[in-house]
């Protein structure tokens, strides 16, 4: 069965950990009106704003930009959260395993991929590119 998509939504968010509740709020309206049901809304939402986080963080300077394009349908979600680069070139892992439990930080990548269907993390012109696609459960 075909399912009509709607139309690609963008939220251009300032590099600020404030705009990751902005993020969160805009995704988690767009899958609520196409009737997702709460867990899969919560898959997303943590995903998108795991992948935010990540891009204020470490791959924006202040006053940049953070892009995140979403496409959310009845059954599946895409996202895409590029960032500008900041300051430092960064090469994506090829795999996505959580560190050790007295690691401080680096489990971001690692909680995506076990909450999306699939995951991308690639270089895209100067920043970094994550994409994720979600499946509603049914």
């Amino acid at each position: 069965v075909s399912e009509m998509v709607a139309s690609p939504s963008m939220v251009l968010a300032p590099a600020d950990l404030a705009s990751v509740a902005v993020v969160r709020a805009a995704i988690a309206g767009s899958l609520a009106e196409r009737g997702w049901d709460e867990d899969s809304i919560h898959r997303v939402v943590l995903a998108t704003s795991e992948a935010t986080a990540n891009a204020v963080e470490h791959g924006s300077l202040p006053g940049e930009l953070v892009e995140v394009l979403y496409h959310v349908g009845m059954f599946e979600a895409s996202v895409r959260v590029l960032d500008s680069g900041g300051t430092q070139p960064w090469a994506p892992p090829t795999t996505f395993t959580m560190p050790e439990p007295s690691a401080q930080r680096g489990r971001g990548l690692a909680l995506i991929a076990a909450m999306a269907r699939t995951l991308l993390v690639a270089r895209s012109g100067q920043g970094v590119e994550v994409r994720m696609e979600f499946a509603r459960a049914i």
